[in-house]
């Protein structure tokens, strides 16, 4: 449900973030899977407590396409 959760907000920041920037954008959804396997890995093998260092992953990510996007809009306004 925590993939669910996020996976709207993901969608509509990098859409807004790959009009100008879409090789970075790319670079970050790549990050953002790679984060999401360690967070499942993680969580089935090890526990709850496992699951931190995709979960860091997955928030930095998400950080950074939000300022992408933000930067994004101000470049094209």
């Amino acid at each position: 449900m925590n993939f669910l959760e996020q996976l709207p907000f993901i969608l509509v920041v990098s859409i807004v973030a790959g009009i100008v920037y879409p090789w970075i954008t790319f670079a970050f959804q790549l990050t953002f899977i790679i984060g999401r396997i360690l967070f499942s890995i993680g969580y089935t093998k090890c526990g709850p407590g496992a699951r931190v260092p995709g979960a860091l992953i997955m928030d930095v990510v998400i950080l950074g396409v939000f300022c992408l996007s933000i930067a994004s809009l101000v470049k094209i306004w």
